[in-house]
Parts: structure tokens; sequence; C-alpha cells
């Protein structure tokens, strides 16, 4: 909830404006939302915005789907019964609040995840780190991101598959956070799946339950995508990731061609290695030993695994404009609970202590990153998209970027037009250029 009230990317605007709009309008299509990326007299550019599709229904759609704004329009609606929402500087704050508190729950369920496979010092470490040195803190908590409810759900569904897989009742809420998980980040599936074999291996009744409350989030999901795509299995993202893997590659392929650089550089580029932004996960290496005793954690561990595998395959790996590790944020939950078996399993005083500075300089890099919010203009710079070799160059890096703290870094950039918010509808700013 800190930090300046800046967007962090275009991905956040349908997922907030479609909030605003949904409880009084029932409409997901983004047709009325035109003022937030077009000038006032001008026509509406054709193709819109990379956020915006054009569905088989020739409405405008959000090109990561309808799940987020859903979920949190009751919060926006209360919002604005309550302290009123006139502009979007106003709903980018009621945003950012709910991103804040998903993201306090989402370290709630962390920790006590944590604390089914750890002590509790080192539970209580490996948790501060995941709030306050990781993707959950200069992504995750600055808006309404994909990211921010899947981890939210995420956490739950993986600490009810972990500390109750034989009761009914943690299987209902298990499939239905996990699914709910998968339809805000389609990627969670793997986690989705994870949880069931999880559950499956403790119990087949249990199973069960847990398979019908998966189904109906991921029934409406696969209905919305039919009706607007023609296919259950097509998502907007999808469509969308073409145009754009021309712009940055070229080429019509989603695939990576060169996937093993991808994957090194999830883990140790200075622009987006999670080892280098947030390097007490050095500890979840520790955290493997004796892992094959805990069938559920090494479940959920090898899905991890699978889950940067298949990050590495994807064209634009580094996720675009953003400030570390985006597209691999999800694995973190899992991640710190390694980090905490970690902390327990190393036995010389000196090794723990080096969890310390560590985690103090991971802390330092994600708070710089949430208060300085323009330092994401480094990807433009010089665009990364169509240059990701700057990816990897050490003395140019987006970490040194980020620690040299300027001061024009701490001023708001926008990813759309400011507007006026009035009885449900987005109308054009009188300040608008």
């Amino acid at each position: 909830m800190l930090g300046p009230s800046a967007p962090q990317g275009g991905d956040t605007v349908p997922n907030r404006y479609l909030a605003y709009r949904f409880l009084c309008s029932l409409d997901l299509t983004l047709d009325e939302l035109y003022p937030i990326w077009t000038r006032p007299g001008h026509q509406t550019p054709d193709p819109p915005p990379y956020y915006v599709v054009r569905s088989e229904t020739s409405h405008l759609v959000s090109t990561f789907g309808p799940t987020v704004p859903v979920l949190a329009s009751p919060f926006v609606w209360l919002y604005d019964k309550v302290l009123g929402i006139e502009t979007s500087s106003d709903l980018l704050r009621a945003t950012r609040f709910l991103s804040g508190i998903l993201c306090g729950f989402a370290t709630l369920f962390v920790f006590a995840s944590c604390l089914l496979f750890a002590s509790r010092i080192a539970s209580y470490l490996a948790t501060f780190g995941f709030a306050f040195a990781s993707a959950c803190l200069s992504i995750a908590s600055r808006g309404l991101w994909q990211h921010t409810f899947a981890l939210f759900f995420l956490t739950i569904g993986i600490y009810a598959c972990l500390s109750g897989p034989k009761k009914e009742v943690y299987a209902i809420i298990a499939g239905l956070a996990m699914s709910l998980a998968f339809a805000s980040r389609p990627t969670c599936a793997l986690f989705l799946a994870a949880g069931f074999l999880v559950i499956l291996f403790s119990s087949r009744i249990s199973a069960f339950y847990f398979a019908i409350a998966a189904f109906f989030p991921c029934a409406l999901l696969f209905a919305y995508n039919t009706w607007h795509f023609g296919s259950p299995f097509m998502f907007g993202q999808t469509i969308a990731s073409h145009d754009v893997a021309i712009f940055k590659t070229k080429s019509h392929s989603l695939i990576n061609k060169e996937p093993w650089l991808a994957f090194l550089g999830l883990l140790f580029s200075p622009s987006r290695g999670i080892f280098i932004f947030s390097p007490h996960f050095f500890f979840s290496f520790k955290g493997l030993s004796g892992l094959c005793g805990q069938k559920s954690l090494l479940t959920f561990s090898l899905a991890s695994l699978v889950y940067f595998l298949l990050a590495s395959f994807w064209f634009d790996w580094w996720g675009g404009a953003t400030v570390s590790y985006r597209q691999i944020l999800e694995t973190t939950p899992i991640l710190t609970i390694l980090v905490a078996r970690g902390i327990d399993n190393t036995r010389s005083h000196l090794g723990k202590l080096l969890f310390v500075p560590l985690l103090s300089f991971g802390i330092l890099v994600a708070s710089l990153s949430a208060t300085h919010p323009r330092v994401v203009l480094w990807n433009e710079e010089m665009q990364v998209d169509t240059h990701p070799e700057r990816l990897f160059d050490i003395s140019q890096s987006l970490l040194f970027r980020i620690l040299e703290k300027r001061t024009e870094d701490r001023a708001i950039v926008w990813d759309s037009f400011k507007v006026r918010l009035q009885n449900c509808k987005v109308l054009h700013h009188p300040k608008t250029p």
C-alpha cells in the first residue's frame, strides 16, 4: 500500500476499469472505455492497445480475461460508496489498496505453510523475505495484476493442500482457490494439477471434492472463452500475443528458440534474475534436502520447476516492461517454504548469518522498485523488447539503475490517459491533451 500511487504497467488498465464498471453495468467489454486510450476528438485507434482484443462477437474485451475485474468489483464498489471514485487517480488508489490487502493475506498463508515444515523463527525470516524482498512487494502489491489475485489464491490453495489433504473441507477450499488462481492467470494450471495430485495421493474422496470445487470457476472461464473466442482453451492473451510476438521477435511463434538462455536469465540475469533481485532464495536449494520424505511439498516443488521451464519457453520470457522476475512470480510461495526449510537445514551459524545480508539486499531492491515507479522506463531507454540482449548487460543493468535511487524515478508515469469516472461511466478528463 506504500509508495507513490503510480501504475506499474498497462496489464492492469482493463482490470481496474472493468472492476469499476462491472457491478453497475454487468458489462465485461471495453467498448465504452475508449477514453483511457483515445484522445478527445480523435478516432479510436484500430488496432487498440495490446491490453484490448476484439472478440468473435465484435466486442472489445480485456486481453487478460474477466476474472480479476469481476473479483475486484465488490471492493471497488464499496470503496466508491464510502470514499468516492471520481478520477483515474481515485480508482488507482482503490485498487492499490486492494492489492496491498491481497498481498498481506497471501503473506499470512505463506507463513502458515512454512510452519508446517520449519521452525517458527525460520518461518518468520522466510516469510519476511516473501513479503518485503520479493516481487510480491515490487510487482504484485503495486496494482491489480493477474499475479496479484493468482498469488492470493495460490497461497490459500497451497496451505489447504499441505495442511489437510485428507480433510474434505480443505480439499474443497483447495480446489476452489487453485481454480480461481488458474482463472486469474492460466499458467497456474500447473499448480492446479499439482494440488489435485497432492489431494489424490492422500484420499480419493477428497480428490473428488477438490475436482467438483475446481470445476465451477473453470467452467465459467471456459464458457467466457468459448463465447468470445470460439474455444474454451483460447484465451485473449494467446490471441494478442501473436501480434506482440511479431513486434518483439519478428515471428508469429510464441515459442522461444533459446529456452536455455531464458532459463539462465530468469535465474541470474542482472535485470530479471530471481537470485539477483531476491538472493535470499538461494536458501531454497538447502531446503531441497530431505524433500523426498515430503511427497506433497515435493509435488509442488516439481510444479514450480516446470513453471520455470514453461516461462523459459515463452517468446518474451522477460515479461515486457517490468522491474523484476514477473513471469515466475507465482513460484515464490513454494520457494519461500523451501527457504524456511533451508534455514533450519543450515547447521553452521555462519551459514545462517549469511541469510541476513542476502535478505537485506533483497529488501533494498524491492522497496526501491516499489517507491521509484519511473525506474520501469529503463526498459524503454533502449527498447528491451527488441533488444533482449540488454538483460545480460551487467554495467547497464536494471539492478544498477534501481540502486542509483534517482530522484526523477520517484515521479509518476501513467499507463493510460487520465479520465473522469461518473455514474459508472468512463469519460474524457478535461485536461487530457
